[in-house]
């Protein structure tokens, strides 16, 4: 990639950019709602089904499966060991920054932190489809490389108000995580190390955080059952519309 294409001014948003904005700002209003509903059934309507399953998961998807979008948007399985390892590699030094700030880090996990640390990992996989993924190249598309990501990182914080409104320190951290992402532009660089910082962070070092015994097994197993089944169903129609493609230009 030329240091002049990440530089280079772009202003061409379309109808693909307000819906991401729109998007963007439901998930936002839909964490507030967290905060004048804060029980257990308002967790589930706002949190689990409407801004992560609905908002972040199902229409993003759909929308850049529909545009056959997917692969270009770095949501893509090729070559996954190579970015795996690399992944593997930045979250030990994420890891070993975290011990050399705190020498007892691992001694503040135990068997309680399972059923929240499946939860964030769950959520953190919701978190790159929607904003490293699917915002980021909505508004790349239409304002160029810096802009996307100063965006999407500042969607990303925001989306925290009803839970962990520590909005500062995760625009940097999203701006870090984002750009991370976008030098490799494949999803699965995101992982484990997107998993390391979620779970130390919010178990050992968010400060305004809500409460965590509502994070159960139920929620995390019925958001990755939305998860891979949007994943297995988009990636199958963003195939068949690419073999279609392949086929007419084939029988011209």
């Amino acid at each position: 990639m030329k240091i002049i294409n990440i530089i280079k001014p772009k202003y061409s948003p379309n109808q693909d950019t307000f819906i991401a904005f729109g998007l963007g700002i439901l998930a936002i209003v839909f964490s507030l709602l967290m905060i004048y509903f804060p029980t257990d059934w308002g967790h589930w309507i706002f949190r689990i089904i409407f801004q992560i399953s609905i908002v972040g998961i199902i229409i993003p998807l759909y929308l850049m499966s529909k545009n056959n979008e997917l692969k270009e948007a770095g949501l893509r399985f090729n070559k996954p060991l190579i970015y795996i390892l690399i992944s593997i590699g930045i979250a030990g030094l994420l890891l070993l920054q975290f011990w050399i700030e705190n020498n007892a880090l691992f001694s503040q996990f135990s068997k309680q932190s399972f059923k929240p640390a499946s939860y964030i990992v769950v959520g953190n996989i919701y978190e790159v489809i929607f904003f490293v993924v699917f915002l980021r190249y909505s508004f790349e598309k239409a304002f160029g490389i810096i802009p996307a990501i100063i965006l999407s990182a500042l969607f990303y914080s925001l989306h925290h108000a009803g839970f962990q409104p520590e909005f500062l320190k995760l625009f940097i951290v999203g701006l870090v995580f984002i750009s991370i992402f976008r030098i490799a532009n494949h999803w699965l660089i995101c992982f484990p190390f997107w998993w390391v910082g979620g779970t130390v962070d919010v178990l050992t070092k968010a400060k305004d955080i809500s409460d965590l015994s509502g994070l159960d097994w139920w929620k995390s197993i019925f958001m990755l059952t939305i998860i891979i089944a949007s994943l297995f169903y988009f990636q199958y129609l963003d195939r068949r519309k690419t073999d279609f493609k392949k086929n007419m230009q084939n029988n011209l």
